[in-house]
Parts: C-alpha cells; sequence; structure tokens
C-alpha cells in the first residue's frame, strides 16, 4: 500500500495562491522515514518541528545557529531520499481560478466548481495514477491518501474523489471520469481478471493521534 501524506498552505482569504503538497511512499518505507527522523529529533532535544519555530530560530530551535539548522534540515532530506518515492506540489492562483469558472459560465452566474484547494488535491490524485515513476504501483497495490483533520474543505474533497477518482465495480472498476470519456462497457477488468486496488482518503489529526478513516464508499 502506497501512503500519501498531504497539507495545504495559503487557505486564509488574503492569501491569493492556496497549495497543496506532500510526499508519497510505500507504508513500510514511512515507518523507517519516521523511525529515522525521530532519532535525529531526539538527539536534539527536538520534541515536534515546527518550520515557523525553526525559521525564526525560536522554542526548540532557540540559539540554534544557521549552519545547525540547515545541518538539521540536510539531515532529514537525506532521510527522506532514501525512503520516500517522491514529492508532489500544486498551486493554483485563487482569483484566476475564479475567473475561469466565470468564462466557462459565459459571464453569468458560475456553474457549481470545486474550491481551488479541492482542484489542486485532484491534480495530485491524477498524478500519482498516471505518473510513469509510481503510477504502477498505485493502480495495483492501492493507495492512502492522508489529509489534515477537520480542514474545512474535506468533504468536497472526498466527495469529488468518490464522484471522479475512485474504482467503481459496476463501472468495471473504472473512475467516473474515465469511464465517461471513453464511453466503455462498465464490464471492463483489470488484464489479470481482477479488480484494480481501491484507494481511500485518510484524515490525521496531528503527528501522534491515529488516523481517523473518512469513509468514502
Amino acid at each position: 500500500m502506497l501512503v500519501c501524506y498531504l497539507d495545504d498552505s495559503g487557505k486564509d482569504p488574503q492569501n491569493p495562491i492556496i497549495t497543496v503538497a506532500g510526499y508519497i511512499a510505500r507504508d513500510d518505507a514511512w515507518q523507517a522515514f519516521a523511525s529515522e527522523v525521530e532519532r535525529l529529533c531526539t538527539e536534539k532535544h527536538v520534541p515536534v518541528i515546527h518550520a515557523k519555530e525553526l525559521h525564526d530560530t525560536d522554542g526548540c530551535f532557540k540559539d540554534w545557529t544557521r549552519l545547525q539548522k540547515q545541518a538539521f534540515v540536510a539531515k532529514i532530506g537525506q532521510a527522506s531520499s532514501r525512503h520516500l518515492m517522491m514529492g508532489l506540489s500544486m498551486s493554483a492562483l485563487k482569483g484566476s481560478y475564479q475567473e475561469h469558472a466565470m468564462y466557462r459560465a459565459g459571464g453569468s452566474a458560475p456553474r457549481r466548481t470545486v474550491t481551488s484547494y479541492t482542484f489542486c488535491f485532484q491534480v495530485i490524485v491524477d498524478w500519482i495514477l498516471r505518473d510513469i515513476r509510481i503510477g504502477r504501483a498505485a493502480n495495483t497495490e492501492g493507495v492512502a491518501l492522508v489529509l489534515e483533520c477537520g480542514h474545512e474543505n474535506n468533504p468536497e474533497a472526498e466527495k469529488e474523489f468518490y464522484y471522479h477518482d475512485r474504482p467503481h465495480s459496476r463501472l468495471g472498476w473504472m473512475c467516473p471520469a474515465g469511464y465517461a470519456a471513453v464511453r466503455r462497457s462498465a464490464a471492463l477488468r483489470s488484464s489479470d481478471g481482477s479488480a484494480p486496488r481501491t484507494a481511500a482518503i485518510t484524515a490525521q489529526q496531528g503527528i501522534t493521534d491515529p488516523q481517523t478513516p473518512i469513509t468514502v464508499g
């Protein structure tokens, strides 16, 4: 099973850009990565890594020199290169995205469209399933997508994932968007006759809390 942890930046109204980004790896590789980083954090007396505190040399990073901070980040980067498959990031200009929705509606009130957050999320899901490096593993082993628990856009992302990206047995284990595009028979199956593994969305609250599944079907 592949696991993709995603987070967002820029959801506040005054920020003109929304970004959704994260990393993907197999579950056992995530465990190895976490163990290596936890050892590093224990050695450096860092209970939780807060990027702002690291940037501001505050909190547990107080009195650290720039070289100490750079070395700390470099070691985490080295651990990620050893264990994680790849990083993914998608950004959208909120204003341009809304303008495009208005253009599609012909200048009238825009038709219902997903938020820029969900748009970025959809792009990343499609990227995972089609990427030449990880697409085969994603389609055969399955993917768990881990989002921030309690995010206001999670319900919409879940809905769009279910209706557009998740395979359905009644569509021959194709996603609805793909089925609509090719107009093939609902009896399609994978080449070995078995159903492809289904992706799932999970919400996560904090670093140490257990993962809370979101029902997607």
